[in-house]
């Protein structure tokens, strides 16, 4: 099927980031964003609204056709760690 090429969209973030490394050789890391994703690029949801009869009101007002992406994640948090381990290569067992 093929798509119309007026299609866009918009994505804002706030990305924070803290890491820690311990003299052990351990780390820890903790990350978090806080985002929005705003598009009229949906094409699955307009499918299912063309199909019942509620599509598109305005095709001269592409902009009153945004809306939150499906795929939108408004908040994500990671923490993360990691160990060195005290043999392979370049490490010397003490």
């Amino acid at each position: 099927m093929a798509e119309p090429d007026n299609r866009n969209s918009i994505y804002h973030s706030m990305q924070m980031k803290v890491q820690k490394r311990f003299s052990g050789g351990a780390q820890v890391l903790a990350s978090y964003t806080v985002a929005k994703l705003i598009d009229n690029t949906n094409s699955e949801i307009k499918l299912v609204g063309s199909l019942s009869g509620a599509g598109r009101r305005n095709v001269n007002n592409l902009r009153g056709e945004r809306s939150l992406d499906a795929f939108d994640v408004s908040q994500r948090f990671v923490l993360a760690s990691v160990l060195d381990l005290p043999f392979g290569k370049a490490r010397s067992c003490k």
